[in-house]
């Protein structure tokens, strides 16, 4: 599952669960739709029911980063990553090493330290 909340000050809160490939591409495509509005927002990514198997998805998200590079220098002001999964750590690390984010982010174990980072 993916699926996401507006919060204040254009923070979209990401959600994942379960992933499929259709659900993947529906990211990509809320991604793309985020980048090309041309305003600038800060993503929340609330990894924490996300299992081994959705670690599969690892060298495309590393594609999708890629892909929204340039964008991401111009209008992702920071992002917040919530993990509390050892696999997804490892895999979010996995991913770090291949491309590395081009805006601040935070990784945390908290809602609230992971919030207070992109509000401040």
């Amino acid at each position: 599952m993916f699926n996401y909340i507006i919060l204040d000050n254009n923070v979209y809160y990401l959600i994942f669960e379960n992933v499929s490939q259709e659900e993947f591409n529906k990211y990509d495509k809320f991604l793309n739709l985020l980048y090309t509005s041309k305003i600038n927002f800060k993503i929340f990514y609330d990894l924490t029911k996300l299992t081994m198997t959705d670690c599969t998805y690892c060298y495309q998200q590393i594609q999708i980063m890629k892909k929204y590079k340039e964008l991401t220098k111009q209008y992702l002001d920071k992002s917040a990553i919530l993990l509390t999964n050892t696999y997804v750590t490892n895999a979010l690390e996995l991913i770090f090493q291949n491309i590395t984010p081009t805006s601040p982010n935070y990784v945390g174990n908290t809602k609230e330290d992971c919030l207070n980072f992109l509000l401040k």
